[in-house]
């Protein structure tokens, strides 16, 4: 049921051929077709300027409020989505045998091919990168041959996996490229008991927001050992703790006495105390310390035994003790934005609140996304600036190039609405589309205001030079944008593993483009009508409030 499921849920995506008849006909009639344009008395030109505030206020209106219902509606920008393919890890912290591990994956095995009926096709191998770390990884078959993701299969796997025993920590990992988690926080502070505490509050956060797998920390308890230290009668005695770890080290672990030459060998010689009393804690109660005086004392009486544990690992960030959170998510319930607003919505300022001088921050994913978003911004202001530039100087106007400008959002709304049309999230890649989609969207506007320009220096009136250029330059116009289009349709329909990468900044274009042109048609020759009334606005108010008398006209004798 599930894969019957799954495989109506990703038909192939088909585009109906037209009938070649009805499309020769209409070209046909397209290119027979000769604008004409009537003539308008100019005492009734004036009168336009209200209508055109209209449509361009609705068109402004309607684009605002369509781009933040789409971004929060559709998925939200995330991280490269990583396409179906590739291995999958887990990984167990834990004294597990091999002939457990092996156990382990081939009941999986059995139960997934069982499952699916020999959908997905499995070669398990496994993996020991250490005495306390397995891996098993399963090759899949390629994205086109198998109906499930590996996202997908990891998420059964781990449903179906259960409980390992005497595992500290097991980990499931589907993406091609490897990495954290889908959620990445840092906490930082001076404290690590505080810190361990801190995490362990912010893993149940996580975990009851909806759509959240799994949640980890990386604190691991280090090994357990005696911890020495100086009674006050011990530094009364000028003895320091580095005399005392140096004399328990000389008993315990040797000290080289001599050094013995054995053919081509050099042996050490060491003097310590006896294997036997090594291995018992009471060898080291019974020492005898030698303080600085040359006098020797009770090891209980100069010092103190704790027992506790040491640190595996120890990290730091900006001078404090830190740890990482991160957390796994399902895809089809949420994204790695929505679970962090609703993290940071609450939990998280009542985590901050309970523990004073704790500070957090983002890594990973979430961190490199960041850092990439606000580079790319900088740079797609310096690109704007360049355009604007460069459009204002052959057009010798301020203000026309910000009409050629315009259409620039009405493509990113089309980016948008394309990848919520075609059900894809909006990724790094979308992203990069948008950016060069910049460039692309005002070829038409600049076509449409260059004609304007050419037929006002020709001596036709202002409203006929917008009506002949809407006619005129429709067909180019429709034509470069339908086959622009049509150039990436090709890879939008492509299923293979390396064109996922791509497609989301194919949508990006053709859709924006797309959008863009047939809102350009309108909006461009409406804005630049609006423009020039602006411009008679004063003239128009000066005349009617009677500052400037208008002459009269010289009458034939």
């Amino acid at each position: 049921a599930l894969r019957e499921q799954l495989r109506s849920a990703d038909p192939a995506r088909r585009i109906a051929p037209l009938p070649e008849t009805w499309l020769d006909h209409r070209m046909e009639q397209i290119m027979s077709e000769t604008p004409t344009t009537p003539a308008v008395p100019a005492r009734h030109t004036r009168r336009w300027w209200v209508p055109r505030v209209g449509i361009a206020a609705a068109l402004a209106i309607g684009a605002a409020i369509a781009v933040p219902l789409t971004l929060g509606g559709a998925p939200t920008t995330e991280q490269l989505a990583q396409p179906s393919g590739g291995g999958i890890s887990s990984g167990s912290c834990l004294p597990v045998t091999p002939e457990g591990l092996r156990a382990q994956e081939q009941a999986f095995a059995a139960r997934v091919i069982a499952v699916e009926g020999g959908v997905v096709t499995l070669e398990v191998t496994e993996r020991f990168a250490g005495a306390h770390l397995a891996e098993v990884n399963l090759e899949l078959l390629s994205a086109e041959e198998r109906a499930l993701s590996s996202t997908e299969i990891a998420l059964l796997w781990q449903e179906r996996a259960g409980t390992v025993p005497g595992a500290e920590e097991v980990v499931f990992n589907s993406d091609l490229l490897g990495g954290g988690g889908d959620i990445d926080l840092r906490l930082s502070g001076p404290d690590l008991e505080q810190l361990r505490l801190a995490a362990e509050d912010l893993r149940g956060a996580l975990l009851e927001i909806g759509g959240v797998l799994s949640a980890q920390d990386s604190y691991r308890e280090g090994k357990r050992e005696w911890k020495l230290a100086i009674t006050p009668q011990g530094e009364a005695l000028g003895l320091s703790l580095a005399d005392l770890a140096r004399q328990v080290r000389q008993a315990l672990y040797g000290e080289e006495v001599q050094s013995i030459q054995r053919g081509r060998d050099e042996v050490d010689v060491m003097l310590r105390y006896p294997a036997a009393d090594r291995a018992r804690l009471a060898s080291l109660e019974d020492m005898r310390i030698r303080t600085a005086e040359g006098s020797e004392l009770p090891f209980l009486e100069v010092a103190r035994i704790e027992r506790g544990r040491g640190f595996s690992t120890v990290d730091r960030t900006d001078r404090q003790r830190s740890l990482r959170v991160t957390a796994d998510i399902d895809p089809q319930l949420t994204t790695p934005d929505q679970v962090t607003d609703a993290l940071l919505a609450g939990p998280m300022q009542e985590i901050l609140a309970r523990y004073p001088g704790l500070e957090y921050g983002f890594e990973g994913r979430q961190k490199e996304q960041g850092d990439f978003m606000g580079r790319l911004i900088k740079l797609n202001l310096l690109a704007l600036l360049a355009i604007y530039t460069l459009l204002a100087i052959p057009l010798r106007s301020y203000l026309q190039p910000l009409i050629i400008m315009m259409a620039i959002p009405f493509g990113l709304v089309g980016a948008v609405w394309g990848h919520a049309l075609l059900g894809v999230d909006l990724a790094i890649m979308s992203v990069i589309g948008i950016a060069a989609l910049g460039g692309v969207v005002i070829n038409d506007s600049l076509v449409m205001i260059d004609f304007v320009n050419r037929l006002r220096s020709q001596g036709t009136s202002l409203h006929d030079a917008v009506m002949q250029a809407g006619g005129r330059r429709f067909r180019p116009i429709l034509l470069t944008t339908v086959t622009t289009f049509l150039g990436l349709t090709p890879l939008l329909l492509e299923r293979s593993l390396q064109a996922q990468f791509l497609i989301p900044m194919a949508i990006s274009l053709a859709y924006g483009v797309l959008f863009a042109t047939f809102i350009t048609l309108i909006l461009v020759p409406s804005t630049y009508l609006i423009l020039e009334d602006l411009q008679r606005l004063p003239g128009w108010l000066a005349r009617g409030l009677g500052w400037i008398r208008s002459r009269p006209r010289p009458t034939s004798s």
